[in-house]
């Protein structure tokens, strides 16, 4: 018998009775490990198809452009090097 081996989510734990907002649980995931600048769960999000090249924010943003605007760096060249385009946020990260 073969030993499963199952890999740890670098999301939050799915509750079936948990408030994520607008776009739900997967929503929820991909804002928090934007702003959070967690690359490995930005690449979960992207494995589980939580979102993609056109994915945009309610303001319009990009998902790159949506990681500028909070200081997530690396978020940002990772998602640059998956495909997505490369968008800047014009100002300060944090200042809107």
């Amino acid at each position: 018998m073969e030993a499963e081996t199952k890999q740890k989510s670098h999301l939050p734990e799915y509750t079936p009775n948990g408030h994520y907002g607008y776009f739900g649980y997967p929503g929820a995931c991909c804002d928090i490990a934007i702003r959070s600048n967690n690359v490995a769960a930005v690449k979960e999000c992207l494995e589980r198809e939580f979102m993609g090249k056109d994915t945009r924010t309610l303001d319009g943003y990009g998902m790159v452009k949506y990681a500028r605007r909070y200081g997530a760096e690396a978020v940002a060249k990772h998602l640059v090097a998956a495909g997505f385009a490369d968008e800047v946020w014009p100002h300060k990260p944090g200042n809107r």
